[in-house]
């Protein structure tokens, strides 16, 4: 199966994100599923960058993320739009609140975990 684990983002846990997330892409390659790794904020993350980001580990201060496209414009890449399936591994702002949930929904791509109503009520603590 084609998995696309999306991590990273543009919240201040974008780096728990990104820990989380390559941790993910390995376990589901060992389960023997084709991975890519998909920031929202900077595109595709290649098998080199996933290492880096598991050797550092968490930053106790956290990264910016990169200025690039709007991370609904790279959601529209082929790898999310074409994966069998998109791992949902971002944390905080958009990741949380049913706004990726949302948009994958638009583009038609199936998703792991609640959905985007879910999400946007979970995120209200209130």
């Amino acid at each position: 199966m084609r998995v696309t684990v999306l991590l990273g983002g543009t919240s201040e846990e974008r780096e728990v994100s990104l820990v989380s997330g390559v941790e993910v892409c390995a376990a589901l390659r060992e389960a023997g599923h084709e991975v890519i790794a998909f920031d929202p904020a900077a595109g595709p993350l290649g098998r080199v960058a996933e290492q880096e980001v598991r050797n550092r580990g968490v930053s106790q201060v956290p990264a910016e993320p990169p200025s690039a496209a709007s991370p609904f414009e790279l959601l529209r890449s082929p790898e999310v739009t074409e994966c069998d399936v998109a791992f949902i591994a971002l944390h905080g702002g958009m990741g949380e609140d049913g706004t990726v949930q949302g948009m994958l929904d638009l583009l038609g791509v199936c998703y792991v975990g609640s959905g985007r109503l879910g999400c946007a009520l979970a995120m209200d603590k209130e």
